[in-house]
């Protein structure tokens, strides 16, 4: 199903564009752990939008603790031992000088943002210390990759709620504009055949085959909507049969789904008022999650003003 190549496409640019990107020291450390890109960073990297954040993935957990054991071996103190993870979060601190790997040393931050059960965001912001020439050969008309080499921020997702291979975890991804990944280990890209037609194309194309959670595809809509995407209705079809399909019988079926969407207000309600949290005893709240699953009782909790008078209309 994935491909290695594309018959129109050189490929070599793009690969260029990652490793000018994150540089020789960052790109080392992933080759070393078998890490690989993939989602919506490589979109961006075929279709010249800015990177917010990269995702990154391991073949297994072990490979995935290595990784992050060695990134944050980074953070420097002031007795030279890597603190705790828990006291990292939302700490800035200065790294030592490392070399760039082309003659140039660049000053390098570091910085935990956020620690959750799924992912661990690392953020490292460089600045190259001597004056380096920039990097214009590469794909010319697209940008200047020079710039990005002189002062870059990324920052890193590294992924710990799935392993496997890059075709593996790719075949799980809703859009096929987004069905794409660079291994390290192999130095070779892994996309699926419709990646790059839809990427040119901007088109939303929905892939019920592997996508556990259709729920969460619907507000990515959205939000590839505002990057110039377009979707058939015929996809959209895609997604409501999907979710039509879902085994839901209880409560604890539906958050299942979606408590992995976005936090969003509508989340933190139905977290906080429906389920409980914060307020109840965890039996209470076992058992409001083992109640059937009633899908009127959530749209009329959307809709009302009160929700102490749903959930007893429900008798939640």
């Amino acid at each position: 199903m994935f491909t290695k190549t594309h018959q129109f496409i050189n490929l070599e640019p793009y690969r260029n564009k990652i490793f000018t990107m994150l540089g020789p020291y960052i790109c080392g450390v992933f080759k070393k752990h078998k890490a690989y890109i993939a989602g919506g960073s490589i979109n961006c990297v075929f279709t010249n939008r800015k990177i917010n954040d990269w995702d990154i993935f391991f073949p297994d957990s072990k490979s995935f603790i290595e990784c992050k054991n060695e990134l944050i071996s980074n953070f420097p103190t002031s007795n030279g031992i890597a603190p705790n993870m828990s006291n990292m979060l939302n700490v800035f601190t200065q790294a030592s000088v490392i070399p760039n790997g082309d003659g140039n040393d660049v000053d390098v931050k570091w910085s935990v943002e956020l620690e959750t059960q799924s992912a661990i965001s690392i953020r490292c912001q460089k600045k190259v210390k001597s004056k380096m020439k920039d990097i214009t050969d590469i794909d010319a008309q697209q940008m200047s990759y020079g710039e990005y080499y002189k002062d870059s921020d990324n920052l890193f997702q590294l992924v710990n709620i799935m392993f496997g291979s890059p075709d593996e975890v790719l075949n799980t991804f809703d859009f096929t504009c987004c069905m794409a990944a660079y291994d390290f280990s192999v130095d070779d890209f892994s996309f699926h055949p419709q990646f790059i037609p839809d990427c040119l194309s901007k088109k939303l194309r929905y892939n019920a085959d592997g996508n556990k959670n259709p729920f969460g595809t619907l507000l990515r809509v959205d939000k590839y909507k505002s990057y110039g995407y377009e979707m058939e209705i015929s996809e959209y079809f895609k997604i409501m049969l999907h979710i039509q399909s879902l085994k839901i019988n209880t409560n604890r079926d539906f958050f299942g789904f979606i408590k992995h969407m976005p936090l969003s207000p509508t989340t933190m309600i139905w977290r906080k008022e429906i389920l409980g949290y914060d307020t109840l005893k965890m039996e209470q709240i076992e058992d409001r999650l083992n109640k059937p699953f009633n899908p009127f009782f959530f749209i009329d909790a959307l809709n009302a003003s009160n929700l102490t008078e749903v959930q007893i209309k429900y008798d939640l």
